[in-house]
Order: C-alpha cells, then sequence, then structure tokens
C-alpha cells in the first residue's frame, strides 16, 4: 500500500513468486488488464511464461484489506516470444506477431484463457492472409471484433500499411488509408481514445535514421480510414520512441517515457487535451521520475492511477534489489498539479 499520493513501488505478499524472476524487465512484454488482474507475458529473452498480478486493482483503490500477490505459469502450444501486441477480447488474452529470441518474425495469433487458469494457447485459425502479417515492434488496436494492426518491422525493413483481421470470417485483409498517411515505422504508440476508440492518436517511432527520431502525431479514424496529421506543438518539437501514451480519462492522455534522439532515457512529460488537441509539458513530476524508462508497458487500472511495468531505465531493468524501478504505480492525482 502507499504512504503519500504519487509514484510508488508495487508491494506482493512475500509468499508468492515476485516479478523481478521475470525476464519480461528486459522489454520486448504485454501487459493487459482482465477483471481485477494484470497479466504479463512474453520478453526479448523469449520465455511463454504469464505473470499475473492479482488483485492488482486494489494497489490503487486500497478499499480494503486484501494484497496483490503473483501467480506464475507457463503457457502451452505457443512459441517463445517478444515485440508481439496482445489484446483483450471477451475476457480472454490474445497474442499476435513479434519474433523469437533468434529473430525468427512471427505472425501467428493465440488466445489464451488467463482467467480460468489455463495453461494452454489456442491457435486463431486463418482463412485468408494478406502481406506483412509477420511484424514485430508493431501497434494494434481492437474493435468491433477487428484486429488492426500498424507498422512494425519485419525482414524487409519498416512498414507503414494498416491491416484488418475480421474474426467474423477469420481473414486478413490490407486497408487503404486516405488524407495524410503516417511514413513507414516501429516503436511509435498507437492509442484509442476512450471516448470514441474508433479513433486513435499515432505518435513517434523510429524509421532506421539512429540520428532523427520521428516526432510527427495523426489522428486515425477506423470507420473513414482517414489519417489527419496533427499539429500538436511540445508534444512533437522532438523525436521519441519506446514510450506510452496512456489515456487518464475521456479528456487526457499523458506520454510517458522513452528514448530521445541521444539515445538516453526522455523524462519529460506531456499531458494531452484531447478536447482541444493541444499539450503541455507536466514541470514538476515529483515522485514519478523514478518511475520514468523507456521500453516499458502502462496499463490503466482504475479512475485513480495506473501501472508501469518493465523496460529499462539508463540500464536493463532486471535486479531482484531494485523492485521499485521495475514496476510502479502512480496516482492521477499529480495531474492536478499541472505546470507547478
Amino acid at each position: 500500500a502507499a504512504d503519500s499520493d504519487g509514484c510508488f513501488p508495487v508491494y506482493a505478499e512475500e509468499s508468492h513468486v515476485l516479478p523481478t524472476e521475470a525476464n519480461y524487465f528486459k522489454a520486448g512484454h504485454s501487459l493487459d488488464l482482465i477483471g481485477d488482474d494484470l497479466h504479463i507475458f512474453g520478453s526479448l529473452s523469449g520465455g511463454t511464461e504469464t505473470f499475473t498480478l492479482v488483485n492488482a486493482k486494489r494497489v490503487v483503490d486500497q478499499t480494503d484489506e486484501i494484497y496483490p500477490y503473483w501467480k506464475r505459469a507457463t503457457v502451452n502450444g505457443i512459441k517463445e516470444r517478444g515485440a508481439h501486441i496482445s489484446f483483450v477480447r471477451h475476457g480472454r488474452l490474445y497474442i499476435q506477431g513479434g519474433y523469437t529470441p533468434s529473430h525468427a518474425m512471427l505472425g501467428d495469433m493465440f488466445e489464451i484463457d488467463v482467467a480460468s487458469g489455463s495453461s494452454n494457447a489456442a491457435p486463431v485459425s486463418y482463412s485468408s492472409l494478406t502481406l506483412n502479417i509477420e511484424r514485430r515492434w508493431h501497434c494494434g488496436h481492437y474493435y468491433d471484433d477487428r484486429l488492426y494492426l500498424h507498422g512494425g518491422w519485419n525482414d524487409g525493413g519498416p512498414l507503414n500499411d494498416l491491416i484488418q483481421f475480421s474474426f467474423e470470417d477469420q481473414s486478413w485483409k490490407s486497408i487503404n488509408i486516405d488524407g495524410s498517411i503516417p511514413s513507414a515505422r516501429r516503436w511509435h504508440v498507437m492509442t484509442p481514445l476512450l471516448r470514441d476508440e474508433k479513433k486513435m492518436i499515432l505518435h513517434g517511432g523510429y524509421d532506421g535514421n539512429e540520428k532523427q527520431l520521428l516526432n510527427d502525431a495523426f489522428l486515425l479514424d477506423l470507420e473513414t480510414m482517414n489519417s489527419q496529421k496533427l499539429n500538436l506543438k511540445k508534444f512533437s518539437d522532438k523525436g521519441r520512441c519506446r514510450h506510452t501514451l496512456t489515456n487518464v480519462d475521456n479528456k487526457t492522455m499523458i506520454m510517458l517515457g522513452g528514448y530521445a534522439n541521444n539515445s538516453q532515457i526522455d523524462r519529460s512529460i506531456f499531458i494531452l487535451n484531447l478536447e482541444n488537441l493541444t499539450c503541455s509539458q507536466v514541470e514538476n513530476v515529483g515522485e514519478i521520475y523514478a518511475g520514468i524508462r523507456g521500453g516499458h508497458k502502462v496499463s490503466k487500472i482504475s479512475e485513480h492511477g495506473m501501472i508501469i511495468a518493465g523496460g529499462h531505465v539508463d540500464v536493463i531493468v532486471n535486479s531482484s534489489s531494485n523492485l521499485k524501478l521495475h514496476f510502479r504505480i502512480f496516482s492521477s492525482i499529480f495531474l492536478d498539479r499541472g505546470n507547478q
């Protein structure tokens, strides 16, 4: 439990497995909230294990004496992978793409019923294919019983296409986008609006130019298949990759961490106002400074806050003696401080 507002470590009961035993702290993992539990899968080091923080939502709400604890399970029937995407459908965890520890590209998809405690991954059948379903470091969004993938990397280099998988007929197809089309990239973010999930904000990434990361932003509409380039001053003043852009509420997103053009962690925090599509930098970040890193994942777990898991600080975060840098939660209360 926390003794103050802001950013603080997540502790679990000592009798249970600790997350520091997992390789996902080397990044390339996925992070998904299903019910009250938070599920982590995969890493760049491989492994087919899930680590579940049971009662994760209690960490923020602190409404009773029930504490979170870790469960560890090996999932059968799926290849080791990292740099994949994940999403939740009908209360079940889905994993798509990525690559193996030996860098073999993957385009498969699996369903895991983690809520029931299943240790088996069921493959999702494809009735038809399209180009480039094999990719890594891409972005994905599940909407209207369809999975949309954008960008990423495969053996041919960076990708800029948008492809769709329909669960109704289990088919893949390429989607044509009108308007300002984002260039090829990986390590970018693509975050749906809470109030209108058919629309997504796409920002940043890396296209192979090590000297200049991408700093552009787009509003992508999955109904009209139109992409609009956004003029977000400050938000796009400099390039950033391997960062996160997370919904705080229906009106606000927060951008955390990632890498800047000098390959160092970018510790600036930006707030995006979705009503007028303007952004501002948070000057007084307080205790959340310790939780900022790159290659991490973030999950909003209640109206009060979100959890930051894994990734790199200035070095790879995997030391069991430094749990507070592995897995942090911060309360959205700090947003009220504005630009103090």
